[in-house]
């Protein structure tokens, strides 16, 4: 990726994005869709989720841990954190791309994408809601 302007909200597409004062890494799952079906309004949505780091004797959903160097940016054992998953307006996310509010990061591997979107089809920490929308928009 050579610069922010070129950044589109789209499946496999990453982020960082501030959660609590601290940066945390964000997958998006879904191709911009309209969301007016879900009661989500017009504009196009998608579906993001954030990465989470695996801490000894701290309990955590295990349905799609990730190991170091299945993306650039982990470097330690983490964890998909379903139960955090987002719906949000995906111009909304290119415009803070695009005034550095959101940190853009590498594109996941389809592989890598296959498997969270698994997992959140599988994970009970997935709003029933968000599974439907997954299920019935998932990418080619």
């Amino acid at each position: 990726m050579s610069g922010n302007t070129e950044w589109q909200c789209q499946a496999g597409e990453c982020f960082l994005r501030d959660v609590g004062g601290k940066l945390h890494l964000f997958f998006v799952l879904t191709n911009p869709l309209s969301a007016a079906r879900y009661g989500y309004g017009t504009n196009l949505k998608v579906l993001s989720v954030n990465i989470s780091t695996i801490r000894d004797n701290v309990p955590y959903d295990n349905t799609c841990e990730i190991e170091i160097g299945e993306h650039p940016f982990i470097r330690n054992r983490s964890f998909v954190m379903y139960s955090r998953m987002m719906i949000d307006n995906a111009h909304d996310i290119e415009e803070m791309i695009s005034n550095a509010v959101l940190v853009p990061r590498e594109t996941c591997s389809v592989d890598l994408l296959k498997r969270i979107l698994q997992g959140a089809l599988d994970s009970d920490r997935t709003s029933t809601e968000f599974q439907n929308i997954i299920a019935e928009n998932m990418p080619e």
